[in-house]
């Protein structure tokens, strides 16, 4: 994973909460476009059980934009996910704890951990 920007990092210390609202505003909008592509796909099923040709049911369930919009809000929560998880681990280490403690407790490799903590610190100098 890049790291990610100093000024970024650098709000995610000072703001855990913030963006875990983030982060759940992200989860909203993933959980609409699940639903909205459910809703896509149970209508090309009920196209294909009628006999039409699978370049019909494409157009009507709007494919392209549909398989798009889904990507583009899963990507979105990926990345609000990890910033709130950048920012609970920055947080960590300004309160003392350990990379290895942190790592338990947020249930991640210490090979993790250790990419956590340099992307909070690649540009602190």
């Amino acid at each position: 994973m890049a790291v990610v920007p100093w000024d970024t990092v650098a709000s995610t210390m000072s703001a855990p909460a913030e963006r875990l609202e983030e982060a759940l505003g992200a989860m909203r909008h993933a959980r609409e476009q699940l639903l909205t592509t459910e809703t896509a796909y149970r209508r090309a099923i009920k196209a294909l059980d009628q006999g039409k040709h699978i370049g019909d049911v494409l157009d009507i369930i709007a494919a392209a934009s549909t398989r798009s919009d889904l990507n583009s809000a899963l990507g979105e929560l990926e990345h609000s996910r990890h910033l709130a998880r950048l920012a609970m681990f920055a947080r960590g280490i300004d309160e003392g704890l350990s990379m290895s403690e942190l790592g338990r407790k947020m249930g991640i490799s210490r090979q993790l951990a250790a990419r956590y903590a340099h992307e909070v610190s690649a540009d602190t100098g």
